[in-house]
């Protein structure tokens, strides 16, 4: 599929109600004077430091696109609203266990990501149901 990231924005933010929640929505507000962590601080909004971006502990990227993409794998659309409804539904068409089954198995994630000290891991999908 060829499709722009405007589009895939529009779907994500539109259609399947994600947010961005993050310091890169902030410099909007900013003045070329100020820094990210000296707006936040002035907002008295507390800074935790965090690890890099892991995959391992996102679970859109280890249970929700893998999931959409087997619901969709094969099919044909006609056109992107097409697209947009099809992939708007297909979150809707998971059980709600298998949401449960992936927390759970998130949880295991975090300990595992301890246990390594937050170095990579390759995961071991045996023994996470999703």
């Amino acid at each position: 599929m060829n499709i722009d990231r405007e589009t895939i924005r529009k779907i994500l933010t539109e259609d399947l109600d994600i947010r961005k929640v993050c310091a890169k929505m902030v410099p909007k507000e900013l003045t070329e004077e100020q820094n990210q962590e000296e707006f936040l601080a002035t907002k008295q909004i507390t800074v935790l430091e965090h690890p890099a971006y892991s995959p391992n502990l996102a679970p859109s990227y280890f249970f929700l696109f893998p999931k959409i993409k087997e619901i969709l794998k094969g099919r044909h659309f006609d056109d992107t609203d097409d697209i947009r409804s099809n992939t708007t539904a297909a979150p809707k068409a998971i059980p709600q266990n298998q949401f449960q089954n992936c927390f759970e198995g998130w949880t295991r994630r975090w300990h595992r990501c301890i246990a390594f000290q937050g170095e990579y891991f390759e995961s071991d999908h045996g023994g996470i149901q999703q």
